[in-house]
């Protein structure tokens, strides 16, 4: 059973014109263990906050 489904996901915050993440696709399922990396600035804490 997928607990999170994530289609097309965009994010712009008020004081951008370009978006901070774009084209976000994501499915977990229910148990499944996430990590998600990066480097800074990449939008892992707006994906996380979203």
């Amino acid at each position: 059973m997928k607990s999170i489904i994530i289609e097309d996901l965009e994010f712009t915050y008020a004081s951008f014109e370009t978006p901070a993440i774009r084209n976000i696709n994501l499915e977990i399922e229910e148990g499944e263990f996430v990590i998600l990396t990066g480097l800074s600035g990449c939008g892992k804490t707006t994906l996380c906050r979203l």
